[in-house]
């Protein structure tokens, strides 16, 4: 009764092959999900590690997965639900008004709130590695395909994120990966 529920979804650049690879980008994706999730902690001893943030996460729940196309090979990704302090985020940081990359499955813009575009440039900082200390100079444009730092585009990808609230296609999307077939016996064991 204390928090509201996300859904937040942390996408990386696709990989070509299986193996150590593979296992090297899942290490790396759950490392840098650990920063994020200090990035959007609550203070401790006073110490705030984001001090613009929109929100705090006060816990949750993160699922992998990895899906493939010819086009692209690998796609890990995580879906996560996370816990908020009720309340917490002003809705119109949720709303999507913010014009993102071209989507040719839906045919339209991915639009993005202001949330999206603050997780956004954090988690992609944060996967590169670019110090903080460099957030102002960080140009993070959810049109654009490369990140620009100081005015220069740079080879890093801009990742996509998207957070939105909690509803049940939310919950199954973290979830469906989570149960054995042998443990779901009616839709009652489901829910």
């Amino acid at each position: 009764d204390d928090y509201d529920l996300y859904m937040l979804t942390l996408t990386i650049p696709s990989i070509e092959s299986v193996g150590s690879i593979l296992d090297e980008t899942i290490r790396n994706l759950n490392k840098t999900f650990s920063s994020l999730n200090r990035k959007y902690s609550q203070p401790i001893n006073g110490k705030i590690a984001l001090k613009s943030r929109y929100f705090f996460m006060s816990g949750g729940v993160r699922v992998l997965e990895i899906t493939y196309s010819d086009e692209s090979g690998l796609h890990p990704h995580l879906h996560c639900i996370i816990c908020v302090p009720k309340g917490s985020i002003i809705p119109q940081r949720l709303e999507k008004i913010h014009e993102g990359k071209w989507s040719t499955k839906r045919k339209s813009f991915n639009m993005k709130s202001d949330c999206d575009l603050q997780l956004a440039k954090c988690w992609t900082m944060l996967w590169y590695g670019i110090d903080f200390r460099k957030w102002d100079s960080v140009d993070f444009d959810p049109k654009e395909t490369y990140l620009k730092i100081d005015g220069d585009f740079t080879d890093y990808k801009c990742l996509e994120v998207d957070l939105t609230e909690l509803d049940e296609g939310g919950i199954f999307e973290v979830f469906k990966y989570t149960f054995k077939s042998s443990d779901v016996q009616n839709y009652e064991v489901f829910r």
